[in-house]
């Protein structure tokens, strides 16, 4: 037995009746409700989204941070790890108490100078860290020399 039964779509996207899709899949997703609450709070998980982009000379990773002030964001490799770790402090207030936190870790490829990484948080609250890439040694080829 499922957890929410399985309802197939009222219309298919082959129907010729596409001009009132928009109708029927909100009346087909009262019969899917957890795709309607889904989309409904859809904004609210944006919060702390990250993106990571790596292209041939470095890596970088964008968060948003923006219910966190500057001072409450600590960026932090060891080498082998990027962890961006923020944390609002509790507040009490008559509703009860606010406390926010985040921390997310990425692993970083061999090639990563982590040491020159660079983090910059602009006034919209999105930060951004670039992490440039070493130049990958190439092979040297070695000549051998043949004595009798």
């Amino acid at each position: 037995m499922a957890l929410f039964p399985v309802v197939p779509r009222l219309i298919e996207d082959f129907d010729p009746i596409m001009p009132v899709m928009p109708v029927t899949r909100w009346a087909d997703d009262l019969y899917r409700w957890p795709a309607l609450v889904n989309r409904l709070f859809e904004p609210l998980n944006d919060f702390g989204r990250t993106e990571v982009n790596e292209t041939d000379s470095q890596i970088c990773v964008r968060s948003d941070v923006s219910h966190f002030k500057p001072e409450e964001i600590h960026v932090s490799t060891d080498g082998k790890r990027l962890t961006i770790h923020a944390k609002h402090e509790e507040k009490a207030d008559k509703y009860g108490t606010i406390c926010r936190e985040i921390k997310r870790s990425y692993k970083m490829p061999e090639n990563a100078d982590c040491k020159s990484m660079t983090s910059t948080m602009n006034s919209n609250g999105i930060l951004n860290i670039k992490i440039p890439k070493k130049e990958i040694e190439k092979e040297v080829p070695i000549a051998v020399e043949y004595k009798k």
